[in-house]
């Protein structure tokens, strides 16, 4: 996976000008703020909720089924978790 800063820095990703002071690892400062096209985010699945679910459906179906689609297709997919619309409907991934 790309680092989003460091290969759209300037095109897709601008600085807005303004910082935000957050507290990482017990140390608090502020960091620029980047204005980001949507398009080109994505769920993080180290968020522990989403890899509960992804480990859980892991486990239970012994497949990598969400490390063979491209970005889009993965946040759909992640989307649709959120929303509650696709727990373990395996029709679903059928149809990726």
């Amino acid at each position: 996976m790309s680092n989003l800063l460091t290969d759209y820095l300037g095109t897709d990703i601008t600085p807005t000008g303004t910082s935000k002071k957050l507290t990482i690892d017990g140390a608090t400062k502020p960091y620029p703020v980047y204005r980001v096209r949507l398009d080109l985010l994505y769920y993080n699945d180290q968020n522990d909720r989403i890899a509960t679910w992804i480990s859980q459906y892991n486990s239970e179906h012994g497949s990598d089924m969400l490390g063979s689609l491209d970005r889009q297709q993965y946040n759909d997919h992640q989307h649709r978790v959120q929303a509650g619309e696709c727990l373990h409907e395996d029709a679903y991934y059928k149809s990726l």
